[in-house]
């Protein structure tokens, strides 16, 4: 299986996609697709799943973010590269006015 990037995900030989629509957003007031909701979860195998599989890596939740804020956000530098290598724009605007960058920059890593 072709990956992309330089990320790498292992489905097995049998997988066969199901027909979940990859660009149907959550039943929630944000109305992310699940590439938004995967670029959150510190995991950039499931992005990288969700784009071999159609899923845009540039495209809005109702709240006008990105996948590539959620990423900076939680400071996913592997998912904001996978992001920006297929398509993500770094300089894309969120509905706050941010950058990813100003994003990760406004992250807290301290949990006190």
């Amino acid at each position: 299986m072709e990956l992309l990037g330089d990320a790498s995900v292992h489905t097995g030989t049998n997988a066969r996609p199901t027909g979940a629509d990859v660009h149907a957003p959550a039943d929630n007031r944000f109305g992310s697709a699940p590439v938004h909701l995967a670029a959150t979860s510190g995991k950039p195998a499931a992005v990288a799943f969700l784009l071999e599989r159609g899923a845009a890596a540039h495209t809005p939740n109702k709240m006008m973010s990105y996948p590539i804020h959620g990423a900076a956000m939680v400071g996913d530098l592997d998912t904001v590269m996978l992001l920006l290598r297929n398509g993500a724009d770094g300089q894309q605007l969120n509905g706050d006015g941010k950058t990813p960058l100003e994003m990760a920059e406004g992250r807290s890593d301290d949990p006190g």
